[in-house]
């Protein structure tokens, strides 16, 4: 099962504390890089999904990059797989 995750992402939460009230039926996280990093990592390390899809909330995130971001962290957590 793949688990999509509608994201808002800032250095800080209350950058994106805004976003919070976007309601597009899924899981929704709003807050750090290293947040997301660790909700996906125990998502993985729970059993709960095979893999996530990270949806923008904002049209101002770049999920190239937050992606290529989130991957490097899970690598250097020892994800086997991200």
């Amino acid at each position: 099962m793949i688990l999509d995750i509608t994201v808002a992402v800032a250095p800080d939460f209350h950058s994106v504390r805004d976003l919070a009230a976007v309601d597009d039926g899924t899981l929704r996280y709003v807050g750090t890089v290293d947040g997301l990093t660790g909700l996906i990592f125990d998502i993985e390390a729970a059993g709960v999904a095979d893999g996530v899809t990270l949806i923008a909330a904002s049209p101002r995130i770049d999920l190239r990059r937050l992606g290529h971001d989130v991957l490097q962290r899970l690598v250097a957590r020892g994800q086997r797989t991200a």
